[in-house]
């Protein structure tokens, strides 16, 4: 069994670098599943090479919503080994809208790095978030309790792709109220961290 994540008294800091090390190798082992050019392109975007796949080790991001999931196990009554499918599903669906954010805003960085737009292409792009976002729930469905998780995680995904819409959506306007902003916030990043404590729930 896997020392927990909320053991004793730790700072958020200790919590995000005890997530980072018991995700990432699972992370890895999902994204080592993929065809080699999404493989590359994920590889890329996570900071683990280069374009060339040249080992490199750049910022992957800070691993809030795994750390969520992990966390909301452990206050489950479970542990962080039985939680953590869920947690690279919950990371692998965030980097999805990452890398399709990225496309449609035309961000040129992110993690102080090229985006994988601006690497590979904008279609190459959207194909690599797309396998990410598959990859979630194959990942997810071979955990304990994948129908529930997946229903779970598959309304989520909606709530996203919603936000995502209305944050479009906004950029066409000049008259877009707090609540409609509040309401955008909610799928676009609330929902996320929301369904990363009900899968850790779950399991």
């Amino acid at each position: 069994m896997t020392e927990p994540v909320a053991e004793g008294v730790r700072t958020a800091a200790e919590v995000l670098a005890r997530t980072r090390d018991l995700v990432e190798p699972a992370l890895r082992h999902a994204v080592d599943t993929l065809s080699p050019p999404m493989r590359r392109m994920a590889g890329y975007h996570f900071g683990w090479w280069d374009a060339r796949e040249r080992p490199l080790r750049a910022d992957g991001g800070k691993a809030l919503r795994p750390a969520f999931t992990l966390l909301a196990a452990e206050g489950a009554g479970g542990d962080a080994d039985a939680a953590l499918p869920a947690a690279v599903a919950v990371e692998l669906v965030h980097n999805f809208s990452l890398i399709h954010d990225d496309v449609m805003d035309g961000d040129a960085v992110r993690r102080h790095r090229p985006t994988v737009w601006n690497v590979f292409g904008r279609s190459e792009a959207i194909l690599a978030g797309d396998s990410l976002l598959t990859l979630a729930f194959a990942v997810l469905a071979g955990s304990g309790r994948p129908a529930a998780g997946v229903r779970t995680l598959a309304r989520c995904v909606q709530s996203l792709l919603d936000g995502q819409s209305a944050d479009l959506g906004f950029e066409e306007r000049a008259d877009v109220s707090l609540g409609e902003c509040m309401r955008m916030a909610e799928g676009k990043t609330g929902a996320l961290f929301g369904c990363a404590c009900a899968l850790g729930a779950l399991q």
